[in-house]
C-alpha cells in the first residue's frame, strides 16, 4: 500500500481533484487501533508529494462505525484534510437505518469529518429490492448535515444496485433507456438536487 499510494501521490498529486481512500471497508475483524496503525504509515507516502488532497480513512466493520473513529480520531500529525468514511445500504430494516443515523450524529456532534463514499438503494449484498423511501431517508439526513454522498455502482452486473442494465456499454451510460431502477432513482434525485432537466 505505502508504494502504491507512493506512486499515486507522486503521478496524480499535483491535480487538485484527487482523493484518496486508503483502507477500503475494513472488515469485521479488523480493529480500530490495526486500522489506525496502517493509515500512520500510508498517509506520510501521500503526503510526501501531496500535501493537500483529501485521504479518506475506512472505518471499523465494513466502514459503519464512525462513532468509533469519533471517540479515537487521528491526532494532529496525519489530520490534516484527513476525513472517514461510512458505508449504508438502505434496504435493511429502518431500525438498523435509525441506529446508523444515531451513531453517525454522535460521531458528527465530536467533530468527525465524514465522506460517504459509498451508499446502496438495496441491500448490502448490492442486491434485493430498491428501497426508497429508506434510501430518501438517508438523503435527507446526509443532505441536513453536509454530508456528501457516492452511489453504488455503475456497472453491468446485474446486481439490483447496479446502474446499468447487462449489456449496457460505456456509450450508454447517459441514455436512461439502459438506467436499472437504482439507476433512475438516483438520477431523479440528482437532477432535483442540482435543479437538471436533462441528464443526457
Amino acid at each position: 500500500a505505502i508504494q502504491f499510494f507512493t506512486n499515486i501521490s507522486s503521478t496524480y498529486g499535483k491535480y487538485p481533484n484527487i482523493i484518496y481512500e486508503i483502507y477500503n471497508e475494513p472488515n469485521g475483524n479488523v480493529s480500530w487501533s490495526t486500522i489506525q496503525w496502517y493509515a500512520k504509515q500510508v498517509i506520510p507516502a501521500i503526503r510526501a508529494n501531496d500535501p493537500n488532497n483529501i485521504i479518506i480513512l475506512g472505518t471499523p466493520s465494513w466502514s459503519s462505525r464512525v462513532d468509533i473513529a469519533a471517540d479515537y480520531p487521528l491526532n494532529s500529525t496525519y489530520s490534516k484534510n484527513l476525513a472517514y468514511t461510512l458505508h449504508y445500504y438502505a434496504n435493511v430494516p429502518a431500525s438498523q437505518n435509525d441506529w446508523q443515523r444515531n451513531i453517525t450524529t454522535y460521531a458528527i456532534n465530536k467533530g468527525l469529518p465524514i465522506f460517504i463514499t459509498e451508499y446502496g438503494t438495496v441491500n448490502y449484498t448490492g442486491d434485493g429490492p430498491v428501497s426508497q423511501t429508506e434510501t430518501q431517508k438517508w438523503w435527507d439526513y446526509d443532505d441536513q448535515n453536509l454530508l456528501s454522498y457516492c452511489n453504488w455502482a455503475i456497472d453491468i452486473v446485474g446486481q439490483t444496485s447496479s446502474a446499468l442494465i447487462s449489456g449496457a456499454t460505456a456509450n450508454n451510460v447517459g441514455n436512461s433507456s439502459y438506467w436499472t431502477t437504482s439507476a433512475q432513482l438516483v438520477a431523479g434525485k440528482l437532477m432535483i438536487q442540482w435543479q437538471l432537466k436533462d441528464m443526457v
